[in-house]
């Protein structure tokens, strides 16, 4: 499912600086064990990013990780093995923090996820910032379908795994 929602200041004048070009937003939630087969689930889950202009990168599924990322993002996925949610910014997200914990078996959790990013807006109110979230299955045809009509393609579909390179290409 895709929603999409907009940030805009309305009778801000005087109260938001004109210099204040962008707002930070925090992420985070814990992605909780579906299947009985903790450790197998656990290597599926993982979070994912798609840098601007080139393709995604992850951060460790099998232990815990952090990584700041100097590239703007188009999105960043919650992933866990059938499942994802996805935070895609029209105008991308910058100086982005990921974090990526593993839970302790038996505890209900797989993973927990957080991100910290920033992405542009207008304090003025004449440009909204449009964001849209994908909360739904990792299933190719689906998350290609959500590229349909739009100029710049949010390439979705990365997230699910067709092996290596050119075994891929053969999918």
């Amino acid at each position: 499912y895709l929603i999409d929602f907009t940030i805009q200041a309305v009778n801000m004048e005087g109260k938001l600086a004109a210099t204040n070009n962008y707002v930070d937003i925090e992420w985070s939630q814990r992605a909780r064990q579906i299947e009985k087969g903790y450790t197998y689930e656990n290597r599926l889950a993982e979070l994912t990013y798609k840098i601007t202009g080139e393709g995604t990168d992850y951060l460790s599924a099998n232990k815990n990780d952090e990584k700041e990322v100097p590239e703007r993002l188009d999105w960043i996925a919650f992933k866990n093995q059938f499942f994802s949610s996805v935070f895609l910014a029209d105008a991308d997200f910058e100086k982005t923090k990921l974090s990526s914990k593993m839970e302790t078996q038996g505890s209900g959790y797989i993973k927990d996820y957080s991100a910290e990013m920033s992405t542009k807006f207008d304090p003025a109110g004449k440009e909204p910032t449009q964001l849209f979230f994908y909360f739904g299955p990792n299933h190719y045809k689906t998350l290609t379908a959500l590229d349909k009509g739009r100029d710049e393609k949010w390439e979705l579909n990365r997230l699910v795994y067709l092996g290596w390179p050119l075994i891929r290409w053969i999918n």
